[in-house]
């Protein structure tokens, strides 16, 4: 046998984009107010598997009846044919807004913005609001013809495991700017702590036409009217980042740069760890008695 498509999913480098900016309240540049959005673009895998490409095709499962290993097969000679796709995207972005203040000079110590882009050294303490949204989703459609005598018709199976991470809190940090004449360079360290909301829902639909009379049952293979539902709580996270970054004033008020930032989400939920491959087949549409 051969794994076709599963195990590590969407972990991937992936493009984005981090917009921020911000201005100083007074003469002095002691207070500021600042903000930033940044997301990774959407990007997934995908996974496409018919009879044309594969003699045999199935998807693995552990029978916690029989207690072994086990597949329901999409192709296999003079049994089945069919195909199955799989989608999977994940979706990661954030923004925040903060006030900072000088950690360094007192209050009118510093002068105004040079027309020459001169600036002071700076130790900046902020204290604002982040927001962090991480989605995930992984859909699955199968459609099958039985080619046996003995229970002609066909199959179409379709099934989804969705997680929502929404993320609220209140965020702090340090940013020290170190200018190098035209050039500037900085560094930030912020945490965030607050609540994330984690949602997660799981569908599942199975359409079998035998003799052309089509019935419709609720569940899938791996999304089961044991575990299909929509599941929320609240759990407290930490957001914590790091960044440096290199900037080049173009005028006193616009500067181009280039960094790296190190984001940690932690307590968040995924769509592949809601999924189980410790099967009851007796739930399997249409339904056997689940107790055998």
């Amino acid at each position: 046998t051969q794994v076709l498509f599963g195990g590590d999913i969407n972990d991937e480098f992936r493009n984005g984009v981090r917009v921020s900016g911000g201005w100083y309240v007074d003469p002095s540049r002691y207070w500021a107010i600042g903000g930033d959005y940044y997301q990774l673009f959407d990007e997934g895998e995908s996974f496409s598997g018919s009879t044309s490409t594969n003699a045999i095709l199935g998807r693995p499962f552990f029978d916690i009846v029989a207690g072994r290993e086990t597949a329901q097969l999409i192709s296999f000679p003079a049994l089945v044919t069919g195909d199955i796709n799989v989608d999977t995207e994940t979706q990661f972005r954030s923004f925040g807004i903060h006030i900072q203040a000088d950690a360094l000079n007192a209050p009118g110590a510093i002068s105004q913005i040079a027309n020459d882009c001169g600036r002071e050294p700076r130790l900046d303490w902020l204290v604002g609001y982040r927001y962090v949204g991480l989605n995930d989703e992984i859909r699955i459609n199968e459609n099958l013809r039985s080619l046996t005598n003995v229970a002609q018709g066909t199959v179409n199976l379709s099934e989804s495991f969705e997680t929502e991470n929404d993320f609220q809190g209140i965020e702090l940090g340090v940013i020290r700017e170190v200018p190098m004449g035209r050039f500037w360079f900085e560094t930030t360290s912020r945490i965030a702590l607050g609540t994330n909301t984690q949602k997660v829902r799981i569908n599942g639909s199975t359409r079998l036409v035998e003799a052309g009379v089509p019935e419709t049952f609720t569940g899938g293979l791996l999304a089961q009217r044991s575990n299909i539902g929509i599941y929320e709580r609240d759990e407290f996270t930490v957001v914590p980042e790091l960044s440096a970054t290199l900037g080049f004033h173009v005028t006193p008020r616009f500067s181009l740069t280039v960094g790296y930032t190190l984001v940690y989400f932690s307590n968040v939920v995924r769509a592949g760890d809601q999924i189980d491959r410790d099967l009851n087949p007796g739930l399997i549409p249409i339904e056997s008695d689940p107790l055998t």
